[in-house]
């Protein structure tokens, strides 16, 4: 293959390379999914929450926490804006669309949809819920930051951000510590009672609804 069609093409339009792209998202996802619906079904949102939240090398490490769960996404973002000005000076068209795809699955699943499924559910976070006696309480429709517990954007935003290095990047490595990186980020969302364990699987969902939504409409 020339280096024309090289850069011409994205690395996924090979039938081998896309089914197992494609395997690797679809598979990973479904198996968070599953786990953490086992874990839901064991001991539910309140009891999984308190134990994260309280569990000693938590306590004992609350900044870092606080940390990954501030700067977490920062790194996936500065990680496609680099790869867009890669792509710019090579000129790499596929791998533009790859990211322009990410933006795309960015602002309309993990900012518009969850934004407005936050509004309408009124879902209160966890460490709220514990100011008010505890308990799981949803007020419906509100604007205030405090009661948009559910689904969690962070996690949406992370996957999604995963999902689209596993299709940019070559190496199983890279895409590992992708899907490693967006775990933390999701369990940091629960450490810090800022969500539920059905919060952060729903944000799964929603990253992975848009991510094959985009990639199908924009990609393959």
């Amino acid at each position: 293959m020339s280096l024309g069609v090289v850069k011409t093409l994205p690395l996924w339009t090979e039938k081998e390379t896309g089914c197992a792209r494609w395997v690797w998202i679809v598979g990973t996802g479904v198996l968070l999914f599953f786990v953490g619906l086992v874990v839901f079904g064991l001991w539910g949102d309140a009891a999984v929450t308190y134990a994260i939240t309280h569990a000693p090398w938590v306590m004992d490490h609350r900044g870092l926490v606080q940390t990954v769960s501030d700067w977490g996404l920062f790194v996936f973002y500065a990680f496609f804006l680099g790869a867009l000005g890669f792509s710019f000076v090579q000129e790499l068209p596929w791998a533009q669309s790859v990211v322009l795809g990410w933006l795309w699955a960015e602002l309309v699943g993990a900012f518009l949809a969850v934004q407005f499924i936050k509004y309408l559910a009124g879902r209160v976070r966890p460490d709220e819920a514990l100011s008010m006696g505890g308990g799981d309480h949803w007020v419906g429709p509100t604007l205030r930051a405090a009661y948009h517990s559910f689904p969690s954007g962070h996690t949406a935003d992370v996957f999604i951000s995963a999902a689209f290095v596993v299709l940019l990047v070559r190496s199983p490595w890279v895409g590992c510590l992708a899907w490693i990186g967006a775990i933390l980020v999701a369990l940091s969302r629960i450490a810090l009672a800022k969500h539920y364990l059905s919060d952060v699987l729903a944000g799964l969902l929603l990253a992975q609804f848009f991510t094959l939504l985009v990639i199908r409409r924009r990609l393959l």
